[in-house]
């Protein structure tokens, strides 16, 4: 009988194949911006999984021997712009850089904090412009734009007079903070809520609610709710929308405007079984108002939120986090951001690139735990 034999394949470790990665690139001498082979092959080559492959592959990225394009591919860089120092200009909102307003910080300072941070340890240079919304165009015109190699803009700042100036200097625009794709010339990064509201309704119809008040001015939200609830099949109708009156994304405006929705809920509470707010400002106006009513939420009444203040350490209600929230991923932005904005820098792809970022994280807590029962047509938290 003849012996069959056996052939071992060896399994590289990341550590070996970066290594032989960047050996076979010092040996080949490619042109610079080739494209190399994806991780799906090369893991076959390998003989390891392509997460292996991709995490050896941003040990040369770090390095700047390589770059990505997101929805491209992985490409070869160019010595002398591997160790160019970029310089980025950010066009942001002024919101958040008075001291006093906490919460402004965390929805918003934070943001600026991020950015300056992961552009210095990419060892780049980036240089801030705050204004509200809309940036003045004669006020960006005496900017000297040519002076950076590219541009992150908030959506609001991007008029058309704005759009069209960015585009006569050539170089990446990066627009963010919106919440659907936009006619626009330039790269966007941009947010998708349903994810999250999706989890946040399942949760909820499991805890017994059927009727829902949406408490929010964030129009782009709101939609996410409706459309997470045609995913799950709530139908529409056990919805209404309230607007808060004389609201702004600051804290000190924002609690008393949303006095107003939780004014309208304690009218028609027996319409409706869960609060659903779309940010933590009024989630706070919310509860401080029924709270002086003697109502307490999770006891009383079920409220969730969008934004997770809490998780940052921002309390909304007593000594401990007790608010169902999805955390708006701020930082996860922020960091596709700047990957996007190198990336087209160094190397422009000539193709406008959409990344989409996902709030899909959700905090339950005290304030939706407790079930509901139905009596009479009328909706009850059921104590225990």
């Amino acid at each position: 009988m003849t012996e069959k034999k056996t052939f071992y394949k060896k399994k590289y470790t990341e550590k070996e194949i970066v290594s032989e990665l960047e050996q076979y690139l010092a040996e080949q001498k490619l042109p610079p911006n080739t494209m190399i082979a994806p991780a799906s092959r090369l893991s076959l080559r390998y003989n390891v999984s392509p997460a292996t492959v991709n995490r050896a592959i941003d040990r040369l990225v770090e390095r700047r021997i390589l770059y990505r394009v997101q929805g491209s591919g992985t490409f070869t860089a160019r010595a002398v712009e591997a160790e160019r120092r970029l310089r980025i200009g950010l066009f942001m909102r002024n919101t958040g850089m008075d001291r006093s307003d906490l919460y402004g910080q965390v929805a918003f300072g934070n943001q600026n904090t991020m950015f300056q941070q992961y552009f210095q340890r990419a060892g780049h240079d980036c240089s801030f412009y705050f204004h509200q919304l809309p940036f003045p165009p004669e006020q960006l015109a005496g900017i000297r734009l040519y002076d950076f190699d590219a541009v992150i803009i908030l959506k609001g700042h991007a008029s058309r007079e704005n759009s069209e100036l960015l585009k006569k200097f050539n170089i990446p625009v990066v627009m963010i903070m919106d919440d659907k794709v936009s006619r626009s010339d330039f790269h966007q990064v941009i947010f998708n809520f349903e994810p999250g509201f999706r989890k946040l309704l399942a949760h909820l119809r499991e805890m017994g609610h059927r009727s829902f008040l949406i408490a929010g001015n964030e129009p782009g939200r709101t939609d996410a709710i409706l459309e997470a609830a045609d995913n799950l099949g709530i139908p529409r109708r056990n919805f209404e929308h309230q607007f808060c009156k004389g609201y702004r994304t600051e804290y000190w405006h924002t609690v008393e405007s949303a006095y107003t929705i939780a004014e309208y809920y304690l009218t028609n509470r027996p319409r409706f079984s869960a609060i659903m707010s779309t940010s933590d400002y009024i989630s706070r106006g919310i509860i401080d108002y029924l709270s002086g009513k003697g109502l307490e939420p999770g006891r009383d009444y079920a409220i969730s939120s969008y934004d997770n203040f809490e998780k940052q350490g921002m309390l909304i209600h007593g000594a401990r986090p007790i608010l169902t929230s999805i955390t708006h991923p701020l930082e996860r932005l922020t960091l596709e951001t700047v990957k996007l904005t190198i990336s087209e820098a160094v190397a422009p792809s000539g193709v406008k690139h959409i990344v989409e970022v996902l709030a899909d994280e959700l905090d339950i807590r005290a304030s939706t735990r407790l079930k509901i029962k139905t009596n009479r047509g009328e909706t009850c938290i059921e104590k225990k």
